[in-house]
């Protein structure tokens, strides 16, 4: 049976006035005595295993991190009788010493990891008997090339219209590689956007997180995600509009182009999630 789709709560307050961030607050909950505790409830273990498949790297960097500090306390108390001791300093050219051998990775390279098991290549193909194979790039001009984003686990894409529209027949490609036919169910053409349907799915599909736009200030970082001309996955080429937390806020469709060379500068358009869902009848916000 396929999940809902999956959608995020907006990570500021919503009484705050515009413009204004949320202030980080929080206390640490009071520990109970031992022989008074309950068992604490376990937290779902879907989402965390989640957040640790798609954070590999950063749980690497944590896990290195943390295991220099204990090693460095433990040999302080050990050395402490003989009168040598661990400053802050020491302990702060370890943790540089070791972000240095192995880097955080940026936010942008975090956020293109959470959306990729989401992203996939549609071929709209021009003739039902072409199969759609690896010579997809080469008859480009036989057929619309394009990128679109997993929404709902039953596999239910969104899509630019302009990609499939006319086409005879529909092929998505799965970020691990699968191959399916996709049906057009739903369009919003004054959008340019479509929502396909496929007909078979990868055994590890993940869902895009969808999140409300309306929350987003002048300045956030925001990527685009997708499949220029049928090469990628690339950055920032169109495809869905994703946060730096992975979650999608809108699916690009056009770009304004001043000049009439085929190269891409301008300004770029992007439809928010909110109209975008709602093209596959989905009301999240």
């Amino acid at each position: 049976m396929s999940k809902a789709p999956l959608y995020s709560r907006s990570p500021r307050r919503a009484s705050l006035p515009a413009g204004l961030p949320a202030p980080v607050s929080g206390q640490p909950a009071a520990t109970p005595e031992p022989e008074r505790a309950s068992p604490a409830p376990s937290a779902p273990a879907g989402r965390g295993s989640d957040w640790m498949r798609r954070h590999p790297t950063l749980i690497a960097v944590g896990l290195t991190v943390l295991m220099t500090v204990l090693a460095m306390l433990a040999w302080q108390r050990l050395a402490g009788s003989s009168g040598q001791r661990i400053t802050q300093a020491d302990i702060d050219r370890a943790v540089r010493e070791s972000l240095e051998k192995e880097p955080l990775p940026s936010e942008e390279s975090k956020a293109y990891a959470a959306i990729l098991p989401s992203v996939v290549r549609v071929i709209g193909l021009m003739d039902e008997a072409d199969t759609g194979e690896s010579n997809a790039e080469q008859r480009a001009l036989e057929r619309s090339l394009g990128s679109g984003v997993v929404i709902v686990d039953n596999g239910t894409i969104l899509t630019n219209l302009h990609v499939v529209w006319g086409s005879k027949r529909v092929v998505v490609v799965f970020a691990n590689g699968h191959r399916s036919d996709a049906q057009l169910v739903g369009a919003q053409p004054e959008n340019d956007l479509a929502v396909l349907k496929a007909s078979s799915l990868p055994d590890d599909l993940e869902a895009a997180t969808m999140r409300s736009t309306g929350d987003l200030q002048p300045g956030d970082k925001v990527i685009a995600v997708g499949h220029p001309f049928g090469i990628g996955p690339s950055v920032s080429s169109g495809g869905p509009l994703v946060t730096m937390d992975g979650h999608v806020v809108g699916i690009v469709t056009a770009i304004l182009n001043p000049s009439e060379t085929r190269t891409f500068i301008g300004i770029g358009f992007a439809v928010p999630i909110e109209n975008a869902a709602s093209a596959a009848g989905l009301h999240p916000f």
